[in-house]
């Protein structure tokens, strides 16, 4: 009886030791941030004698972590391809939370759209020919990061899903280019 117990003891006792330099080194957060997105906007809008199409997301990051941790929260959105060429990243927000426990808005750039989309020579309502000049949105994908190790990651569809699989360098290389737009958190938190 005496020698199971001590084998119990120091079974745990070399668990909770080889778990205490990760826990200690912050490279692996103890409880994975939650993430849910719901689209809060998308359509065309008409500004003047201009149309734009418009996409807007609402993320709600949840983490436990003791105070102090920091995430990244990458979002892209997705424009359709031309001619069957995949879709490629039109724009990308990326923000920086410590201590998330908050939603945030997120917009993305508008496209600008044709003024005769949709619409024949005469100015009456015709037929589209291509479907995508009214609706050239593919979708999106917002991504949580801890020290560049992806913890969550939501997509808009499944195609999307698959997209981001089959290119590993798509999303990486969209949030290194210069017009990835670097924001504060605090700028897309609802404030009423």
């Amino acid at each position: 009886m005496r020698c199971r117990f001590a084998g119990i003891g120091a079974a745990l006792l070399i668990l909770t030791l080889s778990a205490a330099p990760r826990a200690a080194s912050g490279a692996i957060p103890d409880h994975q941030p939650s993430l849910s997105v719901r689209e809060s906007c998308y359509g065309t809008v008409t500004k003047g004698h201009k149309r734009e199409s418009i996409q807007g997301l609402e993320i709600r990051v949840v983490s436990y972590e003791p105070p102090g941790f920091t995430c990244r929260i990458e979002c892209f959105f997705l424009k359709r391809g031309r001619d069957g060429t995949p879709p490629s990243v039109d724009d990308t927000v990326i923000f920086d939370v410590t201590n998330p426990h908050g939603t945030y808005s997120v917009t993305a750039r508008p496209i600008p759209l044709s003024r005769n989309a949709g619409k024949s020579g005469s100015g009456k309502k015709a037929a589209s020919r291509n479907p995508n000049a009214d609706f050239p949105r593919e979708g999106w994908v917002v991504r949580v990061l801890h020290r560049r190790k992806v913890l969550e990651q939501r997509c808009s569809s499944h195609m999307v899903e698959d997209l981001v699989r089959e290119d590993p360098a798509l999303l990486p290389g969209a949030a290194a280019a210069k017009k990835a737009r670097l924001l504060q958190a605090a700028e897309l938190t609802d404030k009423s």
